[in-house]
């Protein structure tokens, strides 16, 4: 009852304000309010939609610390993102002591550009980007963070596989079992093109076609091969503030009579649509959008006489939460910006309530020695209490163009109940659909065991593959620690890490920022820039082996659907056919094939129907794999996921059996379904165990 009655007095304030007259540039009370300066960065700055949003928070936030001795008062630099140099500009905001945050960029690859000043000063930075690669970079539940790193960058969206699922579940309601997806090559359309592949299986859809374009021409030939392919669903995700990219979609549709769905993302759900007329009529997409229980788009819609643009309530929100967490450190004597918002946003279990407007922030501010989940106008405001960069709850609205208007059909969230754990980031969700392991014998008998062998190849170069030549080296090492020794071990790799000039630590490869050394005592044995794909067969024919080896081959690198792995930065690649002639030409006992590029399935396969051999990818025929631990302090993904998962899985469990060992590995490589290939050539996997490929025995 304490809170209750502390704000009757501050009520009875609030309504004496607001029967005063309009405010003044410079609000009556706030002469004594602590200022503090953000610097908001957005298309238009000053000029656009989200200035006049910011106006009326301020008038909010005026109203309810109105006679608070202790009111905070957010003084705006307004930056256009869409100016020129804003890596330059975001390295002196992230350096100047005098900026106590940053709010946005709007757009995912410039939030990319300024995070990566920000982070190296863990300046404040409160976006409303959603692209999954962007929160994977930045949030600190990666192992690969060094020791003392904090939160710095709160995205007030899940990320945007939060908006697939929506998506896919849209789509699934009304019948639709196979998809193609359309997406724009930048850092918001990545999100779409590697996650959808993945999700879909999920949720039990066929994958038809997987589009990326970069360019008008490039947008047209996508949607002509996307509806040749049949799907039900077309989904599109295209460049944000591109209009005439939805014209072309929709033009073409129309010209090729198309009688799937399409459903568009978020970037479609701007003003400059509508001024297409007929073209875009009844097209429909999903959006991320404010919580209809907040109040705040009704009162959006009383104030301005329409409804708000996207990202509009969760702008009002960034300024509400730097407004709320500058408070609690004035109350609490915390002093970084980043731990009070981590304070008042993360492990509040108590009810929300509406916070955004003047009665509701008042509310809160008169009870701050409590913990309180925070209501803002887009939701909730409650972060992981792991990674802390992705808000847990986002609201999407279904939306239709009608009559030349944005019209909502009706709105969806996501329940978290497909995470790996109840409260954490979207992009680590969980695998449901693996693959069912026969626990049957085939009745093959081998030759007792004599030796081990081992290929490992790294089909990368330069640092931004950095974590292909360390996950090479990280399986290298494990199999040094097994035993294994180096007359028994082909390395190939580039090699050009070491002594690149950005390695701060020269000479060292690792997997995370605090590991140990991976290339230290390394010996390789062939550097890959030496090589091409048929010299490379050549070396793999010629390791030395016989019907009691065990052999084990391991690929990192990027891979090409259909096509094979990647051969360096070169259009070559290292075909199916290569891989299956090339091993098939070893004596050996058993073989065991590791695959970490994106498509692996694809390559994995080729392997299929030779006698004991089992192959194992981290992902399936159409879906990419992912990096893992990004290093602040090298600029580059320090492992795949894959890769440290196997590592770390043997390291412990080096005596499970082959089931055991996929479950652990697929349940913990997020993005993509790792797969078995050839199980039944191989042996009975709940009996077989890996420890005899990785230990000298």
């Amino acid at each position: 009852m304490k809170a209750p009655c502390r704000l009757f007095p501050w009520v009875a304030i609030l309504l004496a304000a607001l029967s005063c007259d309009p405010f003044d540039e410079i609000f009556d009370g706030w002469e004594d309010a602590a200022t503090y300066k953000v610097v908001a960065i957005c298309p238009g700055g000053r000029d656009s939609d989200f200035a006049r949003t910011a106006r009326w928070f301020e008038e909010n936030s005026h109203d309810a610390q109105l006679g608070d001795g202790s009111s905070v008062r957010l003084e705006i630099q307004w930056i256009d993102e869409d100016g020129a140099d804003l890596a330059g500009t975001a390295r002196e905001i992230a350096r100047d002591e005098s900026v106590a945050a940053v709010i946005g960029p709007i757009h995912s690859d410039n939030v990319d550009i300024v995070a990566a000043e920000c982070v190296q000063t863990f300046k404040p930075m409160i976006v409303l980007a959603s692209s999954e690669e962007i929160i994977r970079k930045y949030s600190v539940a990666q192992s690969g963070m060094v020791v003392g790193s904090r939160p710095f960058l709160w995205s007030l969206a899940e990320t945007d596989i939060s908006q697939c699922e929506v998506i896919l579940s849209k789509a699934g309601l009304t019948g639709s079992r196979s998809v193609a997806v359309i997406a724009a090559d930048n850092s918001y359309g990545r999100t779409f093109s590697q996650w959808i592949p993945f999700l879909s299986r999920e949720f039990s859809m066929e994958m038809k076609q997987n589009l990326s374009y970069s360019d008008q021409a490039g947008l047209s030939s996508a949607v002509d091969a996307a509806v040749a392919s049949s799907p039900d669903c077309i989904i599109c995700a295209l460049r944000a503030g591109a209009a005439e990219d939805l014209k072309t979609v929709q033009s073409k549709r129309r010209e090729l009579g198309a009688a799937c769905r399409f459903i568009f993302t978020d970037t479609a759900l701007e003003p400059a649509a509508l001024n297409l007329g007929a073209l875009v009529e009844g097209i429909e997409g999903i959006a991320m959008y404010a919580d209809p229980s907040t109040g705040f788009q009704i009162a959006y819609e009383v104030r301005f006489g329409r409804q708000p643009a996207l990202g509009e309530s969760q702008f009002y929100d960034a300024l509400l939460l730097c407004t709320l967490a500058r408070r609690y450190m004035n109350v609490h004597g915390s002093p970084d910006l980043n731990e009070a918002i981590a304070a008042i946003t993360t492990e509040v279990e108590d009810p929300v309530m509406c916070n955004w407007n003047a009665i509701g922030m008042m509310a809160y501010l008169v009870d701050m020695d409590h913990p309180q989940a925070i209501g803002g106008a887009s939701g909730p405001l409650t972060f992981d209490h792991e990674s802390y960069s992705s808000i847990l709850h986002s609201t999407y609205a279904n939306w239709m163009v009608y009559n030349e208007k944005f019209v909502t059909l009706g709105y969806a969230s996501t329940d978290g109940g497909k995470r790996t754990e109840p409260a954490v980031a979207a992009w680590k969700w969980k695998v449901s659909a693996g693959q069912e392991i026969e626990d049957s014998d085939p009745g093959l008998v081998y030759a007792p065991l004599e030796d081990n062998y081992a290929i490992i190849i790294a089909g990368s170069s330069g640092w931004g593959n950095y974590r292909h030549q360390a996950d090479a080296l990280n399986i290298y090492q494990l199999l040094k620690r097994g035993g294994i020794t180096d007359d028994r071990i082909l390395l190939v790799m580039a090699d050009d890490l070491a002594t690149d000039p950005r390695n701060t630590l020269p000479g060292t490869i690792r997997v995370s920022d605090l590991g140990p050394d991976l290339r230290e005592g390394a010996e390789i044995d062939y550097l890959a820039t030496e090589l091409d794909p048929e010299r490379l067969g050549e070396l793999i024919r010629s390791v030395p082996s016989s019907s009691g080896t065990n052999l084990l081959f391991f690929w990192s690198g990027h891979g090409s659907e259909g096509r094979g792995f990647n051969w360096l930065s070169s259009d070559e690649c290292y075909s199916a056919d290569m891989l299956r002639r090339d091993l098939s030409a070893l004596q050996f006992r058993k073989l065991l094939l590791l695959a970490e590029p994106c498509f692996s399935g694809y390559m994995a396969s080729a392997m299929e129907g030779v006698r004991g051999v089992l192959a194992m990818s981290s992902a399936n025929e159409s879906e990419y794999s992912f990096a893992d631990n990004r290093s602040s302090i090298l600029g580059t993904w320090l492992c795949d996921r894959f890769s440290n998962n196997l590592v770390n899985y043997m390291g412990t469990n080096a005596s499970s059996t082959f089931r055991d060992m996929y479950i652990y590995i697929n349940s913990h490589t997020i993005g993509s379904h790792v797969m078995i290939y050839n199980a039944s050539m191989f042996g009975n996997l709940y009996k077989e165990s890996p420890k005899e490929f990785f230990v000298k025995q």
